[in-house]
């Protein structure tokens, strides 16, 4: 991190999940074929950087990353590509996919969280 102040830098990160193409038990024990796997990538070339202090969040689609990349910077998925720093500092993922309360702000929510 060259800037003192960054505290997590991500620079295009890319995390691909191989999946397997659905069969039955029965097909899969007797089929002499090898099962055909996929890979879908989960996050594509996402870079950023946060300063200390700063409050940052993620928005977009299901299915678009945000968790994905958020749990490759806790250190639960490595990155296929790219890289991530964080320094010395630690980063804990406490819950994904807590709702927002509407009669709360965005920061009090966070707060809450």
């Amino acid at each position: 991190m060259a800037d003192n102040n960054v505290v997590i830098e991500v620079k295009d990160l890319k995390i691909r999940y191989k999946t397997v193409r659905a069969k039955s038990i029965k097909k899969s024990l007797f089929s002499l074929k090898k099962t055909k796997v996929d890979e879908f990538e989960a996050v594509k070339g996402v870079s950023f950087s946060i300063k200390k202090g700063e409050i940052v969040g993620l928005i977009g689609k299901n299915g678009s990353g945000k968790s994905t990349t958020l749990r490759s910077i806790a250190g639960i998925f490595s990155p296929d590509e790219g890289s991530i720093d964080i320094g010395d500092n630690t980063v804990s993922l406490m819950a994904i996919g807590v709702g927002f309360n509407k009669e709360l702000s965005g920061k009090d929510n966070i707060y809450l969280a």
